[in-house]
């Protein structure tokens, strides 16, 4: 989802809820309200819980955010028909490869600051499994 924000958060956070946010492409946005021009930072989120917070989830949570299953195979499909002489459509080679390098930079991005976090901020149950309570 694209998220907007007044004051630029870090790239990974934990909500009130409990839920992880894992924020990217921030942009400086200015939006109007009924009491005017707020300027702030919009980025594209996703939202995970901790449990399941892993760098192959993030990027797949980042990936169906942005694209459904179908889109993402049918701009595979329209470029793999263009590039066969098919269907030739240098719009949808274009398109597929700023889908490409998009998904490089996520996966990049996701790569640098997702394994910091986990290992900034272990489970319980993970601090509890390596160093288990003496009775």
């Amino acid at each position: 989802m694209q998220a907007f924000t007044r004051i630029k958060t870090d790239d990974i956070f934990v909500q009130p809820s409990g839920e992880v946010s894992v924020c990217i492409d921030w942009t400086d946005k200015t939006v109007e309200t009924p009491s005017g021009e707020v300027e702030g930072y919009e980025c594209r989120r996703v939202d995970l819980n901790r449990s399941s917070l892993t760098v192959e989830n993030v990027i797949e949570a980042f990936v169906r955010d942005k694209y459904t299953q179908s889109e993402e195979f049918a701009l595979i499909n329209a470029y793999q028909s263009s590039e066969n002489g098919i269907d030739p459509d240098p719009d949808k080679v274009k398109e597929y490869l700023a889908f490409l390098a998009w998904r490089k930079r996520m996966k990049d991005k996701v790569k640098e600051i997702v394994p910091k976090f986990i290992k900034d901020n272990p489970l319980k149950d993970d601090i509890e499994n390596r160093f288990p309570t003496i009775e």
